[in-house]
This record gives C-alpha cells, sequence and structure tokens, in this order.
C-alpha cells in the first residue's frame, strides 16, 4: 500500500474547529501560562513555547461560555461556567451544584474556601461542602464577585446594592446615595484596600474606609465590564479602554496597538503586565509602557463561520464575520484575508476550475491561488452588497443582491433585476439546475430565471419566507423558510416536510449531500437535521458539533459533511471523517517537472495523461485543437509534489492531432510543455 494510502486514516465520526470568542477575563499563572475565559470555551497558552490548546465541552470542560478563573491550592484553577469546573495538570473536573444556574464569578477566600456568584445566589464551597446564600443578600444579579485586603468577600448585589461577607455574616451596601447607579458588572480591590465597581449604567464607584465615591465624575458612554488597578492608575473597561490617573483621563484605541477599539476585560498579571481581553479571541498586553496586540492560537481568523464550500481537490473554504477567508488543505488552515473588498464574508463558493468566489458587502472577491481579482458596480454588479453565490455544472458564476442577480461572463457582470411586482425585498440563497437555470429562495417564496424569464413559486397562500434552497440530481427542489419548517417542491407540487418538532425553527442552509441526503441547518441552537428520504436524524453539540447555530453545510469528495457555525466549524462522517486526502501520488517525490506522453495513442476515444510536479504549482492543463483553439481545460488548480494522472474524453471529437498544454507556477519557476495526441476512429 502507498504511503499516502497509509496517511489517509479515518478517524472519529466527527472532526471540530472551534475557536476563541470574546475575552471575558485573562488570567496568568506563576509559570506563565495563560488562560484565557470565552464565550465559545477555554483558551490555554505556554508563553515560553507558545503551545496552546482550546478546550470546549467536547474536550470533558463542561460549558463552553467561560466567564472567569481563580487560583486554589495545590496547582488547582477554577473556573466560572456552566456549571463550574475545576483544572490541575492537564485535565478538568466538573463540580455538581442541584439547580445553580450559570456561574458567573469565582474567587477563593483565605481559608481556601471556593466562593461562587451565580444569578440565583452566592455559593460557597469548603470542607462540608456546598453551601447556598440567598435569604441574606437577595435572588438574582449576582455576576461578579472578589475578595478584599480583610478578607470579607464582595459581591454585586440588586440594582445599586453591593453586599459583602465577614465573620458576622453578610451586610448590604447601597452605593446610589453617592450618585452612582446600576447593576455591578466589574469589581475589584486596590493594594491600598480600596474597593473599585464598574456598573451597568457606565458608573465607575470607590469605596475607601467604609465610604463611597465617584472613581470618575463623568459617566463612561457604556457599561463597565472590567477594571484593574494598579498604583494610583485605574484602566477601565466599557466598550473602550480608559486610563485614570487622578482625575485625568485618557482614552486608548487601536490606533494605539490595542487589539482594537472594544475591550472586554481588563487585569494585571503578577509581573505589572496589563492584559486586556477583545473580541472574537484576541488580547492586548501593555508591557514597559508598549502595547502589543496577539491573536489567541487558533486555526480560524474569526469564530464566526459564515459559509464554508469544498472543492475537488479537497480544499476548505471557511468564510468568516469578521476576518476574511481561511483555507484548510487538509493539513494546515491558513488566512487569506488581505485583497479582499471587505474582511466580512457572507458566501463563499468554488467554481470547477477550483477557484474561490467570496461574496462580501463590499462586492465580489475571486481567488486564484496567485491573489484576488475583485469586482464591484464598476464591473456590473447591481450592487456591491453581495448576499449569494452559486456555480453551475457548465461553471456559471451567478451572485445576487438582495433584489437582484448577476451572470459572470469572464470579465464582468451581466445584471438582471426581480420584476418589482413579484414583490420580493430579499434574496436568501441560490441554486443552479442542471438545464441552467437560477433559483432563488426569497422572503416571498422561490424564483426560477432561465435567462429571459422569472417565474415565482409559493408554498402557501401567504407570503413565505425561503431562507435556502437546493436541488438534488432528480430535479427536486428543497427549501427551508424563516418560520413554516421545510419543503419539497417538484416544479409542480410543494410537499411540506416532518421534521419533528423543529418544524418551525427557521432554517438557515439546506445542502444536498453526495448520498442524496439532505441537510437541513437550524438556528437557536437546534443544530443540523439530516433526512436520508425516509428517516430524520438531529445533530447537537452534544453529538460533536462546534456550535447549534449552523449557518452553512458543504461536502467534500471523501463524504465529509462540513458545516460552519456561529462558533467555529465542524466535519461529519458516519463511517468516520477523512481528513487527509487519498492521491495518485507515490510516496517519493518526483526529480522533475513532467509532462508525459498520453497513453494509449494514439486513442479512442479515451486515453490517459501522466503528468508530474517537484514543488508546489499551480497547475494549468488543457487540450488544443491544431489551430490553436481551447477544447477543454483538465487542470486548473494547486498541486502538491506529486506524479498525477487524468483521463481526456474526445467522444464528439473528429479524428485528427490534438496538442495537451501544461502550464505549472510556483517558488520554482515556470515550466511549460507541450505534447501530440492523436484521436483516430
Amino acid at each position: 500500500m502507498a504511503l499516502q494510502e497509509l496517511l489517509a486514516q479515518t478517524s472519529s465520526q466527527w472532526y471540530r474547529v472551534p475557536a476563541p470568542g470574546d475575552v471575558q477575563r485573562v488570567y496568568i499563572t506563576a509559570d506563565s501560562t495563560l488562560f484565557a475565559c470565552t464565550n465559545t470555551g477555554l483558551y490555554r497558552e505556554d508563553l515560553h513555547t507558545g503551545g496552546w490548546k482550546f478546550y470546549t465541552s467536547a474536550d470533558g470542560f463542561i460549558g463552553n461560555d467561560v466567564y472567569d478563573a481563580a487560583p486554589g491550592s495545590a496547582g488547582k484553577i477554577y473556573f466560572a461556567a456552566s456549571p463550574l469546573a475545576v483544572f490541575k495538570g492537564n485535565s478538568f473536573s466538573s463540580f455538581s451544584i442541584d439547580s445553580i444556574p450559570d456561574a458567573a464569578d469565582v474567587v477563593v477566600d483565605r481559608n481556601g474556601s471556593l466562593w461562587c456568584a451565580a444569578w440565583q445566589g452566592v455559593y460557597r464551597y469548603g470542607p462540608t461542602g456546598w453551601e447556598k446564600f440567598t435569604y441574606q443578600i437577595g435572588e438574582g444579579n449576582h455576576i461578579v464577585i472578589a475578595l478584599d485586603s480583610a478578607g470579607r468577600i464582595w459581591c454585586g448585589g440588586g440594582d445599586s446594592n453591593i453586599n459583602y461577607y465577614d465573620s458576622l455574616g453578610w451586610h448590604l451596601e447601597q452605593y446610589f446615595q453617592e450618585g452612582i447607579t446600576g447593576t455591578a458588572m466589574a469589581l475589584t480591590t486596590a493594594e491600598d484596600g480600596a474597593l473599585w465597581v464598574g456598573t451597568s449604567d457606565g458608573y465607575l464607584g470607590r469605596r475607601s474606609n467604609g465610604l463611597w465615591s465617584l472613581g470618575r465624575s463623568t459617566v463612561f458612554p457604556s457599561p463597565v465590564t472590567g477594571i484593574a488597578v494598579r498604583n494610583d492608575t485605574v484602566w477601565v473597561a466599557a466598550n473602550s479602554l480608559f486610563r485614570g490617573i487622578g482625575s485625568s483621563w485618557t482614552q486608548f484605541k487601536a490606533s494605539d496597538g490595542l487589539a482594537d477599539d472594544n475591550p472586554t476585560s481588563a487585569t494585571f498579571d503578577r509581573w505589572g503586565q496589563l492584559w486586556i481581553g477583545h473580541p472574537g479571541g484576541r488580547v492586548s498586553i501593555l508591557k514597559d509602557g508598549s502595547w502589543s496586540a496577539k491573536p489567541l492560537g487558533t486555526d480560524l481568523p474569526d469564530f464566526h463561520a459564515s459559509s464554508i464550500a469544498a472543492n475537488g481537490n479537497g480544499f476548505i473554504a471557511v468564510g468568516t464575520k469578521l476576518r476574511g477567508v481561511a483555507l484548510f488543505d487538509r493539513v494546515t488552515w491558513k488566512t487569506i484575508q488581505p485583497g479582499l473588498p471587505s474582511d466580512t464574508v457572507s458566501v463563499v463558493r468554488f467554481d470547477n476550475a477550483g477557484n474561490l468566489w467570496v461574496g462580501t458587502p463590499k462586492g465580489v472577491g475571486m481567488y486564484n491561488g496567485y491573489g484576488w481579482k475583485n469586482y464591484t458596480t464598476a464591473d456590473g454588479l447591481p450592487s456591491n452588497d453581495i448576499a449569494c453565490l452559486a456555480v453551475s455544472n457548465a461553471n456559471s458564476v451567478w451572485c445576487s443582491t438582495r433584489t437582484s442577480l448577476a451572470r459572470f461572463n469572464g470579465n464582468t457582470w451581466n445584471s438582471y433585476s426581480i420584476p418589482s411586482g413579484i414583490g420580493i425585498s430579499n434574496i436568501g440563497d441560490l441554486a443552479i439546475d442542471s438545464a441552467g437555470a437560477v433559483w432563488a429562495a426569497t422572503d416571498s417564496g422561490i424564483i426560477r430565471f432561465d435567462g429571459k424569464t422569472f417565474t415565482h413559486y409559493n408554498p402557501l397562500s401567504k407570503h413565505t419566507g425561503i431562507t435556502s434552497i437546493a436541488i438534488d440530481r432528480h430535479g427536486i427542489k428543497w427549501c427551508g423558510s424563516d418560520s413554516a419548517g421545510a419543503w419539497q417542491f417538484n416544479d409542480t407540487v410543494w410537499v411540506a416536510l416532518d421534521w419533528r418538532s423543529a418544524g418551525s425553527l427557521p432554517i438557515t442552509s439546506v445542502r444536498v449531500g453526495l448520498d442524496g441526503s439532505v441537510w437541513f441547518g437550524a438556528a437557536y441552537e437546534q443544530g443540523v437535521y439530516r433526512f436520508d428520504g425516509t428517516t430524520w436524524s438531529n445533530f447537537s453539540e452534544i453529538d460533536g458539533l462546534a456550535d447549534g447555530d449552523v449557518h452553512d453545510v458543504a461536502f467534500d469528495k471523501e463524504g465529509n459533511a462540513w458545516m460552519a457555525s456561529e462558533f467555529g466549524v465542524s466535519a461529519y462522517n458516519k463511517d468516520g471523517v477523512v481528513l487527509s486526502v487519498q492521491s495518485s501520488r507515490t510516496a517519493q517525490s518526483p526529480l522533475n517537472f513532467e509532462l508525459k506522453q498520453n497513453y494509449p495513442n494514439p486513442f479512442n476515444p479515451t486515453t490517459r495523461i501522466d503528468y508530474a510536479t517537484t514543488s508546489r504549482s499551480y497547475v494549468q492543463l488543457a487540450v488544443y485543437n491544431i489551430l490553436g483553439q481551447l477544447i477543454k481545460k483538465l487542470v486548473q488548480q494547486w498541486r502538491e509534489p506529486g506524479n498525477y494522472s487524468i483521463d481526456f474524453d474526445g467522444a464528439g471529437l473528429p479524428s485528427g492531432i490534438y496538442i495537451c498544454r501544461m502550464t505549472a507556477s510556483g517558488g520554482a519557476g515556470v515550466f511549460i510543455r507541450a505534447g501530440k495526441m492523436v484521436l483516430l476512429r
């Protein structure tokens, strides 16, 4: 068996590519291990080596929404999640607390007891187990907790209230008398013993020697979500970063070196470095007066996966909402963001030549492996706000704006406006049938366009919002709606599909698999539904999905179903996900670029063409007639070093001499070869 076949390993049924989300808290251990608590899981990185791992519920970390961390005894680290979790060494264990809602914050007191602030009370875990406090402090809004220098436990109470616990029990304080209003959302203690609180109304309060005062005379523009205090300097995260020294305040932005303009948390490590958490899995560090931005290690540039596509060479493309496109070559992920019209991606699709087409709010981008070619209204698009893309079997590329269609003619776009009488205001998806007609899912049923005429179909007498459409090999249209379930349409009759309790949920995507099964992505954490013609199956995060809000589905030639979701990417294969691609390459890479003589030659009507590449190259292989006219493009995609073969079918062509031409471009330069082939009938 060839080496590549040995590498074509089959793993478990699920493959997940989660990514760090909004950084809600950063914690640095004494051995320089970074823990970032995010709303999609827990990120851990060795700051010495750069090695990292991202933990989710699939790794035994119970609860993907992680709010805070606190050190305990014997090397333990406690995490506020749902439910609470403790990390020691390289493994997690969870606490089971009856009827506790999401844990929001944790702290360990001087006696080693763990305190947890939650939505319905405060909990303490000591030698005798768990103890719950609600009567003394009231129900709800206990989302922050802190330990002061006197050993007292402080927690946020109701509106404009705060509670503390000492040897005498619980005490209630009200800071609204000093003009501070709102629920406590950030709480920290300073070296001088002062307590600082940030509220949902944007106030910053300070308690020192039993007295409350305003920490800043003016209100912040947004809720205060993070406070860090060191010496006489206060740092505040309130949808922007502010530094206060006395009565002087300074605002910091991305132009100053921050990862972005919207920080979510702030904390100092034991060495005095300031760490700022940001949305989208990024942190900023202030060291020796200088800022540096650090993206958390991840395979995806952004955890919001909006669209996904697969090509015949095994590549997977993922469009993201904030940071462009990621490409997966079955070994590594690579971001190809620079050059796009916009970093916000609505849709990605491959054409039959291996080119990647990307729809954005600022136009269409086409990536050919070398770089980007962008198209806008100046190139014939009806609008730059591209909602959908589709590619036909004949390699026609179509796109849509909210109310118009456009077809790429090789250089520019031909635009087609949907008649206003049809009454649509939004196109949500496109599909192309075997005859080349375009079908559009709209907020008022579906529309067929054959290049000349628009035809409108609606499953109900009232307007039905169709969100997605797919066409199977028999020409059947499968549709998902925003509130009326799933439908099947044979160009004449609509059939409502019984997909159990999910029938009224918004369907975000519909795609047909290689085996003919139909996949429906659903919103509201309902995952993805698969219909094999008889039976419905549902997959959720419990089964292995990266997230339950599925935006798009695609299928590769290995039979894997790839899903783009709100928090990451997943792949499923009932026989085991295949990541390495079987190839006709031999284990040993060739020594030279080569286009071999076709065999047999002469041929009638098929022949095999062998070629070889010595380095990663963009290969174009095409057949021409003796006049130099293009007959057929056989290959137009990136190839790794190796030996390859492809069949050419000359059915329908007259006898004669034909030319096979190969161009390979890459780091080794440009290789061009041509050879004669004889078709003899």
